[in-house]
């Protein structure tokens, strides 16, 4: 009933909740809250219902990494005039990211994975410390001693935004923090539980809980191509279910994607105070990736020191060694990376071609939903060179070696360089080298210097006999 004059004041709660941050690297990502006001609509009036208690460090802060799929802390519980309550201003100061810096987690540019606004590493807009106005959804309508409840729910996925790459070098630099935050009327509002199940068997039975997920709520109607007209975002549990809390009843549509899968979506109805569920099921898109490198020379293939990725190497996927009409056809990037994408759950075979080397094939590769990936050598082809030294000098010296060195990564080919002798009347020298780039230097045992630096050349086997420019070469005096 209503309020009477000299009767208790109605109770409002304020509660705080996130959606989900989907980075497993992540330990901690936490806001400090130091004030809270709420705005009642008649009076078009401001009142202060929280202000952070400074000599108490856990006041206000909280780790919104804890804070997901329903999980709400309390705030606050404060005493206001009835009325009827349409906004939240927030100030919001500085909290504390900590990555995951454990081998083959996070990588972070120097090395120190606590980024806070006292170290630089955490950036804060002005505007978070000025005050962030958020409406309601659904006005809160506060009339008596029973309390009304208001959830914050801070977008994670949203709110820190990470100035370099999290998973290789150079690692994250900083983090920015861009306020996105929703808040409801819990007293108006339903829940939303959405199940997420995969079909991952090989032979493409079996409904699986899919955790991880991505799982987004949109309203009845609105484009879900526009991630920004999503209301919430969850991330599915390991029993494959997210938990959207305080959504206002109406129609909406749920949308989930998942790593090595095709998006799917589903509607559902939510209302007043009851638990709707809805299901969405995912199809596996399986795939096969790999990389290609060459084999230079070395035939153990444990010994990868003196390997290199290959670009531009031509890849076919086959339904078996037999098949000569490719199902699909791609090419190597600067990496030597390829993929496929979007297969059936089977075997295939793979034939790889590239100018100057040995084809090279892949048979009974299974695709999967999160392939591992192949690496692939292949063995270089060999092209005979000739090259001609002459001399300022009237006389080339009687002893001149060419030494030819591969321009591997930190190794030369076959481990030793190649050394070839000129011959001291003609000048004339031949080798035959593997597919590959090589340093060609000369070498005079009778000089103290010599001139000119270095050659660089690239040798492309299987190719016809091949002349190297003429080299100038000058004796000493």
């Amino acid at each position: 009933g209503p309020s009477s004059e000299g009767a208790t004041k109605p109770t409002l709660r304020i509660l705080v909740t996130d959606a989900p941050f989907p980075f497993d690297y992540v330990l901690e990502a936490s806001v400090v809250i130091e004030e809270v006001q709420v705005h009642e609509k008649e009076a078009d009036a401001w009142t202060t219902v929280f202000t952070r208690d400074a000599a108490d460090l856990d006041s206000g802060r909280f780790n919104l990494v804890e804070y997901t799929n329903g999980i709400t802390g309390l705030l606050t519980e404060a005493t206001v005039e009835p009325g009827v309550y349409d906004e939240v201003r927030l100030i919001v100061d500085a909290g504390r990211v900590l990555l995951d810096d454990a081998p083959g987690r996070a990588v972070i540019q120097d090395g120190n994975p606590e980024f806070t606004t006292a170290n630089g590493k955490l950036r804060f807009p002005s505007g978070a410390q000025t005050g962030i106005k958020v409406k309601v959804d659904n006005d809160i309508d506060v009339r008596t001693q029973i309390s009304a409840d208001l959830i914050l729910d801070f977008d994670l996925t949203r709110n820190f935004v990470f100035n370099g790459p999290v998973t290789h070098r150079p690692g994250v630099r900083r983090v920015l923090f861009t306020p996105v935050v929703r808040a409801t009327n819990n007293s108006t509002g339903g829940t939303l539980e959405v199940e997420v199940l995969s079909v991952t068997n090989q032979d493409g039975s079996g409904d699986l809980p899919l955790e991880g997920a991505t799982v987004r709520l949109f309203p009845e109607g609105a484009d879900t191509a526009v991630l920004e007209n999503a209301i919430a975002t969850q991330s599915s549990t390991d029993t494959g279910f997210a938990t959207f809390v305080a959504v206002p009843p109406g129609t909406y549509t749920a949308t989930a994607e998942a790593t090595g899968h095709a998006a799917g979506e589903a509607a559902a109805e939510i209302f007043l105070a009851n638990t709707t569920q809805t299901l969405v099921v995912l199809e596996a898109s399986f795939e096969i990736k790999g990389n290609v490198m060459s084999h230079a020379g070395t035939t153990d293939s444990d010994e990868t020191d003196d390997d290199w990725s290959l670009e531009g190497v031509t890849v076919e996927l086959r339904e078996n060694a037999d098949d000569q009409d490719p199902l699909a056809t791609t090419t190597t990037d600067a990496s030597g990376n390829y993929q496929f994408g979007g297969l059936a759950a089977q075997a295939y075979h793979l034939a790889f071609a590239a100018t100057g080397f040995e084809d090279a094939t892949e048979s009974n590769v299974d695709a999967a939903p999160i392939h591992e990936g192949l690496t692939t050598l292949m063995a270089p082809q060999t092209q005979a060179w000739t090259g001609v030294v002459t001399s300022s000098a009237d006389t080339l010296p009687a002893t001149i070696t060419v030494t030819v060195t591969y321009n591997g990564i930190g190794a030369t080919w076959l481990g030793d360089p190649v050394v070839a002798t000129v011959d001291a009347t003609t000048g004339d020298f031949s080798l035959t080298l593997p597919t590959g780039s090589y340093t060609l230097s000369f070498d005079d045992s009778d000089a103290a210097t010599v001139d000119p630096d270095a050659q660089t050349v690239d040798v492309v086997g299987g190719a016809a006999d091949g002349s190297l420019a003429t080299v100038a070469f000058t004796a000493a005096p």
